[in-house]
This record gives C-alpha cells, sequence and structure tokens, in this order.
C-alpha cells in the first residue's frame, strides 16, 4: 500500500526515512507489526491461563466437597482428560483471540485512517 509521492518527499525532507515501499521505514514497521502481534498472542495465552486455571481451580474444590454431586458419574481419569482436552482447545483459543487482537488495535492505533495517524499527518 504505497503513500502517495508528495507525502514520502514530505517525509523524506524532514529527514526521516521515506515510508514508501521497499524502503528501511517500511521493514522496521512490518517488523514492529510482528512483534505487536506476538506480544499479543503471548497476552491471550496468559490471559486463557489465568482463566482456566481460576475456573479448574473452583470446580476441583466443587468434586473435593462432594464427588458424587459435581461429577456427572465421571471418574477422576476422565475429568484429566477432560482438563487436557481443554487445555488444548483454550490454547488455540487464546492463540487466536490475541492474533485477532493484535491485528485489531495495530490497525486501530496505527492505521491509516486514524486519529494519530491524521494528527502527525497534518502537521507534516
Amino acid at each position: 500500500k504505497a503513500l502517495d509521492a508528495k507525502f514520502c518527499n514530505q517525509v523524506t525532507d524532514l529527514g526521516k526515512n521515506c515510508a514508501c515501499p521497499n524502503s528501511s521505514f517500511s521493514t522496521s514497521f512490518d517488523m514492529k507489526k510482528r512483534i505487536y502481534i506476538i506480544l499479543f498472542v503471548l497476552l491471550g495465552i496468559s490471559l486463557q491461563f489465568f482463566i482456566q486455571s481460576g475456573i479448574e481451580t473452583l470446580y476441583i474444590e466443587l468434586l473435593i466437597d462432594d464427588f458424587e454431586s459435581w461429577s456427572f458419574g465421571l471418574s477422576w481419569s476422565a475429568w484429566w482428560k477432560i482438563h487436557h482436552i481443554m487445555t488444548g482447545i483454550l490454547l488455540v483459543l487464546g492463540m487466536a483471540a490475541g492474533f485477532w487482537a493484535g491485528k485489531h488495535f495495530w490497525k486501530k492505533i496505527y492505521g491509516r485512517n486514524n486519529k494519530v495517524s491524521s494528527i502527525t499527518d497534518a502537521g507534516r
């Protein structure tokens, strides 16, 4: 998505790197975007871990207090399998949510049609 030549020349005249494709600014911007999204994926994984551990801690306490009422007829080994399956599902959901949030907020904060970029572009 190339920027118009007028904007590119203005940025270059200010002594900054040109924001046109194939420039060093463009590649460092892409790297920042990747790091930003990766950090959001890690945030999604961390949040799902805390949510899962909270839910499991509460439910295990219920199982320990009254196994007959809360086990739904399942054994401890079945609950262990459920734990592993849910861990995998929640891990994938946390990664997907983090990826989506990273792309969404990158576009919202650093995209061309936002208040921050329009303010900085107007000052040039």
